[in-house]
């Protein structure tokens, strides 16, 4: 299980992403993004996770999807 897991999310054609951490609940991870945030238009996101470092000490951490974002549209 995922140690830290985090949303990044931004209105398409913004430069900058807002961020917030993903809560685990009950086993199911969940974050929500802010009503007032949620306005006609299209909003970017991805989301990252990390379990810890490999025996090497580096970050284990990954990211979905892989590159580029989801999309949702909000009408």
């Amino acid at each position: 299980m995922a140690r830290k897991a985090e949303l990044f999310y931004k209105y398409s054609g913004e430069q900058n992403y807002k961020s917030m951490d993903i809560v685990a609940i009950g086993g199911m991870f969940t974050a929500e993004i802010p009503d007032s945030y949620v306005v006609p238009g299209n909003i970017e996101y991805y989301i990252t996770a990390t379990d810890g470092k490999d025996p090497s000490g580096n970050n284990r951490t990954g990211r979905s999807p892989e590159s580029g974002t989801y999309l949702i549209e909000v009408r």
